[in-house]
């Protein structure tokens, strides 16, 4: 049975019967002849294969891998980058599977590289822009006059491509036989295989990044559908043959590098990883030699299989007549060739290659396009959710993707999309939440926009953000914590830490954990009484430390005294000991009754802006020149659940707000600076003993202050800049958070009771 499918623009319909497509043009809408615009169907299983190695295989499995490395820190996270990227591309491809069986044509819905017109960025691997701009006239030269021999050349540049990365897992093999020039590097060592995981987020989610790029070109063969013999059958074995073959041999490729290369070569190394694996094999000749013809092989395939590829996606946008002078652009004359759209398409290249600074061109081509790239193809896998669930398109592919592979796709794009300098984890979470939050879908599916297919496609695309997020927030909880990275000498002096609040609550049995793990302990507090009681108790358990004990008073030191005062008691107390870690822990209030700010006190105000914000700012900026000099190191900041904005909690609640604000902007100026310093935001909520919440015995949503103490220390190398220190807790605030907008509302106007507010109601009038 024949389909129809036609275009908003009336120039161009695909009509279709048994699998087979062809196109044809509207006269009515554009004055051209159908012989001088159609291509004939001539690429096979094989050259559609080889469209894909090419535009996949470039210049970039040859360095990098030490990039990924890198970021990664060790082995086997730079293994598990690989594997994480690889999967992700797969899942994308067979989403590009699904939607080639069914629409087996070329246009610019399906085809999303038209993104990509600085075809050839590799070229600049070469740094000469004469040597890039030459390459690319030969790759658009050659598919212009001579199509055919372009084909072949471009096939057999695939099998070399295959041949090239089959060689360097041959060397690899051979180094782990111990055919190598330097000691064995001992990379799969099982026990040091993860040492020197990164536990920076962003470094990872770019990791994965740069790995995802290097799998980009799986959709290549979707932008010349209409020019394969037999596309859905072509398709289905091209497709999966191509991807299996790149990612196997991308994996072991890794591995034939880790073989042969120690790390602090993979660090250090100017040169690409795989002239370092020559290097360490074969010797300097056979790296200085052999790998330019490799790189330029790769670049040269690459180059001729994007400049195949887009100037037909640019002759699709004619047919469609979304493109200016459609009827010149769209002609095949005289050799049977888009030979218009291959004059753009090398007039964007010589742009792009130019226009960048000298040496910066890939990086600059890189950043620009691989977010545009993920973008669309994320856009069209939403795309193709619609047509399943939008019945009028009655859309049947003969390859159905299945769900949880769309879903892992769908995660994947949007795990590895980068905002700033947000840890990949802390992104997923925030935009999933905003797509699952019940007020967003309720307020959707009510506006009347929405119908029950509508409901559907939105459920499905929600699934992947709960699973994501549900994982994710596992994941905070079960890792373990490395506050021991910061137990180190420095200038041959052990480790010191600085609890503040420390005579009792949460600080007291957070000084007896550090004491524990091996820590000396510098003691805050107002009341000296309390803190010699305290530096006997610890003396008592662990008498091998050092404690010392400063008396400052939160509310008072700089209002009264000035920040003098400050200074100086830090000077004498820190300046000969090597602090590692600040926690600030002081905070609460002279007065636990809650209230409306009109009816707080003067005293209580100051009193929390001085404890919860003031003075931990002061403190933080006076010590952190010391921390830098001491890194690694490490602040906490300790807050509260009330900064969400609980009725009758003014003042506190205010403040320990400001505190986590600051805690980020603090955690990005040590980033940014490039200072070894983590600054972490933990949220506590109730915590029985404290005199903060009212439960007669310990229990799960309020537990003692020594459990606490635990929780706030295991939460230290997360990966998140501010996080909820108890798993229970951090569940309550996961309920508030997903809670639909006007009951999240009721619930923070009347958790503290109404009782308490009509009672000052009454004083009041």
């Amino acid at each position: 049975m024949a389909d129809d499918i036609k275009h908003k623009d009336p120039a161009v319909s695909l009509t279709g019967a048994e699998g087979e497509w062809d196109t044809k043009i509207d006269n009515g809408s554009l004055n051209v002849i159908e012989a001088n615009v159609l291509q004939p169907r001539e690429i096979g299983v094989l050259g559609a294969i080889s469209l894909i190695v090419n535009k996949i295989v470039g210049a970039g499995i040859f360095s990098t891998p030490a990039t990924i490395f890198k970021l990664s820190g060790s082995v086997g996270m730079a293994l598990m980058v690989w594997v994480i990227a690889g999967i992700i591309s797969t899942c994308g491809a067979l989403v590009m599977l699904e939607l080639g069986c069914k629409v087996s044509a070329s246009n610019a819905i399906t085809s999303s590289s038209y993104l990509l017109l600085a075809a050839g960025v590799e070229s600049t691997t070469w740094k000469l822009r004469g040597i890039a701009i030459a390459a690319a006239a030969f790759a658009v030269g050659i598919h212009a006059v001579a199509p055919k021999v372009g084909r072949v050349l471009q096939d057999i540049l695939g099998a070399v491509k295959i041949f090239i990365l089959m060689f360097i897992v041959s060397t690899g093999f051979a180094a782990l036989a111990g055919h190598l020039r330097i000691p064995s590097p001992d990379n799969f060592n099982v026990a040091t295989s993860f040492q020197g995981t990164s536990n920076n987020g962003y470094n990872i989610g770019t990791a994965i990044l740069n790995g995802i790029f290097s799998f980009q070109g799986y959709d290549n063969v979707n932008a010349v559908l209409s020019e394969v013999k037999n596309p859905q059958r072509t398709l289905r074995i091209a497709l999966p043959s191509a991807m299996a073959m790149v990612t196997v041999l991308y994996l072991l490729a890794n591995v034939a590098y880790f073989a042969a290369v120690p790390k602090d070569q993979f660090i250090s190394s100017d040169i690409t990883i795989a002239a370092t694996l020559f290097q360490n094999v074969f010797g300097d000749s056979a790296a200085t030699k052999a790998l330019p013809a490799l790189v330029s092989i790769s670049a040269i395939g690459h180059l001729l299989g994007i400049a195949y590829t887009v100037p037909r996606v640019i002759q699709e946008l004619a047919k469609d007549g979304v493109m200016p002078f459609a009827n010149i652009v769209m002609e095949n004359r005289p050799f049977r060739t888009p030979i218009f759209a291959l004059a753009i398409h090398l007039g964007v290249t010589v742009l792009f290659v130019c226009a960048p600074p000298a040496g910066d061109a890939f990086n600059f081509i890189v950043g620009l396009s691989s977010y545009p790239t993920t973008f669309l193809l994320t856009v069209i896998t939403v795309g193709l959710i619609k047509l399943r669930f939008t019945d009028k398109e009655n859309f049947k592919s003969s390859f159905s993707t299945p769900w949880v592979i769309i879903s892992l796709y769908l995660a994947g794009n949007i795990l590895h999309a980068r905002y700033g300098d947000h840890t990949w984890s802390v992104q997923v979470e925030h935009f999933i939440l905003y797509i699952n939050r019940v007020e967003f879908l309720n307020g959707f599916l009510e506006s009347g926009f929405a119908n029950n297919t509508t409901q559907k496609e939105l459920q499905i695309l929600c699934f992947p953000g709960f699973l994501f997020h549900a994982l994710s927030l596992l994941w905070i909880y079960l890792k373990p914590s490395k506050i021991t990275r910061y137990l180190h000498t420095t200038d041959g002096k052990s480790a010191w830490a600085l609890v503040t609040g420390a005579s009792g609550g949460i600080g007291k049995n957070i000084a007896f954990q550090l004491a524990g793990l091996g820590f000396n302990v510098l003691l805050h507090g107002r009341s000296i009484a309390k803190l010699k009681t305290l530096e006997s108790e610890l003396l008592q358990k662990y008498p091998g430390r050092e404690f010392r004990i400063l008396v400052l008073d939160a509310a008072q030191c700089f209002n009264k005294f000035g920040d003098t005062t400050m200074s100086n008691e830090l000077l004498v107390q820190t300046g000969d000991i090597n602090l590692t870690i600040v926690i600030n822990n002081a905070g609460g209030s002279t007065e636990r009754s809650l209230g409306p700010l009109e009816h707080l006190s003067a005293d209580r105000v100051i009193t929390d802006a001085s404890v919860n914000a003031l003075f931990p700012t002061l403190l933080v900026r006076q010590l952190i020149p010391v921390l830098q000099h001491n890194a690694p190191a490490l602040i906490i900041n300790i807050g509260s659940l009330a900064d969400l904005g609980v009725t009758l909690t003014g003042s506190y609640a205010a403040s320990k707000a400001y505190l986590m604000k600051l805690t980020e902007v603090l955690s990005r100026e040590m980033r940014l600076g490039r200072h070894d310093v983590e600054v972490l935001g933990v949220r506590v909520g109730n915590v029985w003993g404290t005199g903060q919440t009212v439960a007669a015995a310990p229990g799960l949503f309020a537990p003692d202050a020594t459990t606490m103490a635990r929780a706030v220390l295991a939460r230290v190398g997360c990966g998140r800049i501010v996080v909820v220190g108890h798993w229970a807790h951090a569940v309550q605030f996961g309920a508030i958070q997903l809670l639909p907008g006007f009951i999240r509302e009721y619930f923070l106007t009347h958790a503290a009771g109404d009782w308490e507010m009509e009672s000052e109601h009454k004083k009041s009038i």
